[in-house]
C-alpha cells in the first residue's frame, strides 16, 4: 500500500522541484516566470510551467490533497516502535522523488531517518565551511499497539487483531454466494463526480484537475488482508492468504497522530525543496523522523546516533484537538511526559463467601487508586501540573 501511494505521488514530486545541478541562470529564469506567472494570474490567465519544464507557481490544492492521501495511506499501513521498516522505505521513496541526494539521507536508530536539505539541494558541505546556525524540525513515525474500530473509515488500520479479523472473513466468504447492494460511495467520491467505485475492492484513482498527479481513492477496509506489524510484505501479500496467518497478525493503530507529524514534516521538506536555492550556503535544513517515541525510547537512540550533530535548533509539534486551522504556542514545556510506574498488591485468594479468609487485592488495588489522586492535590504547589493515571490492572 505504501509503495502504490508512492508511486501515485511521484509525478507530482518530480514537477514540485527543479532537478539538481539547475544552473543559477535557469533559477533566474525560474523566478522570472515566477512573477509573470503571478501577473498573468491577476489578469486572468496562469502558467503551469516554464520554458525549462520547472514548476512555476505552487498547486497549493494539488499539493494538499496529494498531502492528504500520504497521510491516510501512512494512517492505514500502521507500524509500532522499532518495526517502521515499511514506513522507513516510504520517506526515503518520498525524499528521492524529491532529488534529494542520497549522501543527505540517513538511517539511524535502525527504523529512523535523518533527511537534510542544503543550498540548490547539493549534497551537504563539510561542517567547517558551515557559519550560519542549523535548524531541524522532528516528527514521530510509530504507531501504538491499540486495534483500531473505525471500520467506517476507508483509511482505516489494516493491523487488526487475528482472531476479529479471522471472523470478519469466514463471514465474508459465506455472504459471497449471496446478492448484495452496490458499496456505499465515501463522502469523497460523493463530492467528486469524477470519482468512481470500484465493487471488487481494488484502489481507485481519480483525475483532479487541480492536481498533476491522481489523487488515490483508498479499499474499503474489508478487502484489506492483514499482516504482522513491521514484517516486511511477503510475495504475494496482496493474495489470500490462509487462517493461521490472520491469527498471528498483531494490531496497531496511529491513535496517537504520528501520521499526521510525519506529513507535515514531509510538507515542509518538499516545500524548503523547492526554494533550497534561497537557502544560505554555509547552512542546511535538517528533518528529524524518530521512531519508537511510543515508550521504547526512540529519542535517545536517535541522539546517540548523531542526529542532532551540528543542531542548533530543533521544533517539533504535536496535534491536539484545537480549532480547525489553529496554532498554538507557548515557552516552556508544552505537553506532559510519560512516566510509567507499577506496583504490585500481593493478595490471599479464597472464596466469595468467607471474605475473613482472604486477603482480597481488588479491593486494595482500588483503595491504592483513589490514593494515588492525593499525590497530585496535596503534595504539588496549585501552579503546577501534573496527572497521575492507572490504567491497567493485571
Amino acid at each position: 500500500g505504501l509503495n502504490a501511494m508512492l508511486a501515485k505521488v511521484s509525478p507530482f514530486l518530480k514537477k514540485f522541484t527543479r532537478k539538481r545541478g539547475q544552473s543559477q541562470d535557469s533559477i533566474n529564469v525560474l523566478d522570472a516566470s515566477v512573477a509573470a506567472a503571478d501577473k498573468a494570474s491577476v489578469e486572468g490567465s496562469t502558467s503551469a510551467e516554464d520554458a525549462s519544464g520547472a514548476v512555476s507557481e505552487l498547486d497549493w490544492v494539488g499539493f494538499s490533497r496529494m498531502l492528504r492521501d500520504v497521510r491516510r495511506t501512512l494512517h492505514r499501513y500502521p507500524e509500532t516502535g522499532y518495526q517502521e521498516v515499511g514506513t522507513q522505505a516510504f520517506i526515503k521513496g518520498f525524499c528521492e522523488q524529491l532529488n534529494i541526494p542520497g549522501k543527505n539521507v540517513r538511517e539511524m536508530a535502525l527504523t529512523g531517518l535523518v533527511v537534510d536539505v542544503c543550498h540548490g539541494n547539493a549534497t551537504i558541505s563539510p561542517a567547517e565551511k558551515r557559519k550560519l546556525p542549523v535548524i531541524a524540525f522532528r516528527a514521530d513515525m510509530d504507531a501504538l499497539p491499540i486495534e483500531e474500530m473505525n471500520d467506517q473509515l476507508p483509511y482505516c488500520s489494516t493491523q487488526k487483531n487475528g482472531g476479529k479479523e479471522l471472523r470478519k472473513r469466514k463471514k465474508q466468504k459465506t455472504s459471497t454466494s449471496q446478492p448484495s447492494s452496490p458499496p456505499k460511495a465515501s463522502e469523497d467520491e460523493e463530492d467528486d463526480p469524477q470519482a468512481s467505485s470500484d465493487a471488487t475492492g481494488g484502489s481507485v484513482v481519480s483525475t483532479d484537475e487541480s492536481m498533476e498527479a491522481p489523487v488515490m481513492t483508498l479499499p474499503a477496509p474489508s478487502t484489506i488482508t492483514t499482516t504482522t506489524v513491521g514484517a516486511p510484505p511477503a510475495p504475494g501479500a496482496a493474495a489470500e492468504k490462509d487462517d493461521s496467518d490472520s491469527e498471528s497478525s498483531t494490531p496497531a493503530a496511529h491513535m496517537c497522530g504520528h501520521d499526521g507529524h510525519m506529513v507535515i514534516v514531509l510538507g515542509l521538506c518538499a516545500l524548503v525543496v523547492r526554494k533550497a536555492h534561497l537557502l544560505p550556503e554555509d547552512t542546511f535544513v535538517r528533518f528529524i523522523f524518530q521512531p519508537a517515541e511510543e515508550g521504547p525510547g526512540g529519542a535517545m537512540k536517535m541522539i546517540e546516533d548523531g542526529a542532532l550533530v551540528d543542531v542548533d535548533e530543533v521544533y517539533g509539534l504535536h496535534n491536539a484537538p484545537f480549532p480547525l486551522n489553529s496554532i498554538h504556542v507557548r515557552p516552556g514545556p508544552v505537553m506532559a511526559q510519560e512516566v510509567e510506574f507499577s506496583i504490585n498488591i500481593h493478595g490471599i485468594g479464597g472464596h466469595g463467601s468467607a471474605p475473613q479468609n482472604c486477603v482480597d487485592p481488588i479491593l486494595i488495588g482500588a483503595v491504592v487508586v483513589q490514593a494515588l489522586q492525593t499525590i497530585v492535590s496535596r503534595s504539588l504547589s496549585p501552579m503546577d501540573t501534573a496527572v497521575v493515571s492507572v490504567t491497567q490492572f493485571r
